[in-house]
């Protein structure tokens, strides 16, 4: 644990100091952060640490800073004398002039975004899901490769991250997400007839990682039946416990405690909503 540096300030008063590291990860509409201490402005430290870094729906970190607090023992709390640029980890950078003579129809509001603001570049990463980002004048744009030698707590590797969204009348299984403004940005996997979508009302489930007993991939949203056995010569009666999955305290419920080959997938919350019952329960005879 880093120990506060101690300077002499004034007679009877002494000057604390510590260094912190923010990673920045794509969020619903503003950026989630995570703020660690850190012995020094180590660049190369802030990645490693990065790696262990994951926020809701899989959000990975797309860039960080360094700051750096002090405190006098007078003072009740900190407060911050120092900030570093900002470190984007990789990323495409992008000038308004190349992005109008690219002439994509799918680019419009990022350019009518980027003249409204007076932005002439910006990084456009996908670490996780997309993230879109003005280039200051003294940012710095890393190499990075966000799969490489990252490990997931309790496991080896990185599961896939993927998502699949609701528009409101369909799930579309997602190949971009993105957030510009108040709105999510989707592009559907559909080779027929592919959609983007713009929209505050979308509703974003992100992959469990796991699959049902019949092989069918996990998302949150899904409805699950278990099959609990409590048959005794008094109660002869399987039970069937119905469960929507949720991301909840770092995990998907409920099937992080449980193999997933012991669920079904019956429906899920938005193309099934008679059967939207959490945690309701289903008595059948047994056979």
């Amino acid at each position: 644990m880093l120990l506060p540096h101690k300077m002499p300030h004034m007679e009877g008063e002494m000057k604390m100091k510590k260094h912190f590291v923010s990673f920045f990860s794509p969020g619903t509409f503003v950026a989630e952060q995570t703020t660690k201490p850190i012995d020094s402005w180590d660049v190369d430290r802030a990645i490693e640490m990065s790696k262990k870094i994951k926020e809701r729906y899989g959000a990975l970190p797309y860039g960080f800073s360094f700051s750096t607090r002090e405190r006098n023992d007078d003072e009740l709390d900190s407060h911050e004398i120092k900030r570093s640029n900002f470190f984007f980890l990789g990323g495409e950078i992008w000038t308004l002039k190349d992005l109008k003579k690219k002439n994509n129809p799918k680019d419009k509001t990022l350019i009518r975004n980027m003249e409204g603001n007076d932005w002439d570049k910006v990084v456009i990463n996908n670490n996780s899901w997309s993230w879109t980002q003005p280039l200051e004048k003294d940012d710095v744009v890393l190499e990075h490769n966000p799969s490489a030698s990252r490990v997931e707590p309790g496991g080896e590797g990185m599961r896939e991250i993927k998502f699949r969204a609701w528009d409101g009348k369909r799930i579309h299984r997602v190949c971009r997400l993105g957030c510009y403004g108040f709105s999510h940005h989707i592009w559907s996997f559909d080779p027929v007839s592919p959609t983007s979508v713009f929209s505050k009302k979308v509703k974003i489930m992100q992959y469990t990682g796991l699959k049902d007993k019949n092989g069918k991939e996990i998302y949150e949203g899904d409805i699950v039946r278990q099959k609990a056995d409590f048959g005794t010569n008094q109660y002869p009666d399987v039970r069937f416990i119905d469960e929507v999955v949720q991301f909840k305290g770092g995990a998907f419920y409920p099937v992080c405690n449980v193999p997933s080959q012991e669920f079904e997938i019956i429906g899920n919350v938005y193309e099934n909503p008679e059967l939207c019952n959490p945690s309701a329960s289903r008595v059948e005879p047994r056979r």
